[in-house]
């Protein structure tokens, strides 16, 4: 009898090695991405499913975030473990530039040069708009904070000698922009 329990118990400790070995050995990864309405989005979306499609023992999530800054941060306090970001804003934290007051130097890319897009400006015929430099004492959407739009915004806009202080940002997706207008 008392071979029986320990035989009994033995298997029942090697089956529950053998049936949770599998499920243990998934890895979950997050990706943080940006606002639903911007493209980093889908691109999230996208990898992840092309991820889990092919890549054996891993569930990829994408998760909407606020964009670049965020990611960085999140990748920082290990909330997720990759992210879609731009190069410029990778840059600076790797290097500890501006707002990042120490080099990131645990940053890794995964890949480089995945978007290139041109900037499209776009104002009512009526506003008296004709060039950024009329922005000035306007409203103006420039992207969710810390989204890699809204950081290119202030890249532009110092190009042209403006800061956010010359005019009223409006922190909202193009989508949003788009209805402010009309």
């Amino acid at each position: 009898m008392k071979n029986r329990k320990m035989i009994v118990a033995a298997i029942a400790l090697v089956s529950l090695f053998v049936f949770t070995g599998s499920a243990l050995a998934v890895t979950h990864i997050t990706m943080g991405t940006a606002g639903v309405g911007g493209m980093n989005y889908p691109v999230g979306m996208a990898m992840a499913k092309i991820w889990n499609a092919n890549i054996k023992d891993m569930k990829a999530v994408a998760i909407a975030t606020a964009g670049a800054v965020q990611n960085i941060d999140m990748i920082r306090t290990e909330d997720i473990e990759v992210a879609v970001c731009r190069a410029n804003e990778a840059y600076r934290a790797y290097n500890g530039i501006e707002k990042y007051k120490e080099p990131h130097t645990w940053l890794r890319a995964l890949t480089g040069g995945v978007m290139f897009d041109a900037k499209q400006v776009l104002a009512l015929k009526d506003s008296g708009i004709t060039s950024i430099a009329d922005f000035r004492g306007k409203r103006v959407a420039v992207g969710p904070v810390g989204s890699g739009g809204e950081l290119d915004a202030r890249e532009i806009l110092a190009a042209y000698g403006l800061t956010y202080d010359d005019m009223t940002p409006e922190y909202v997706e193009a989508s949003q922009a788009v209805d402010m207008m009309q």
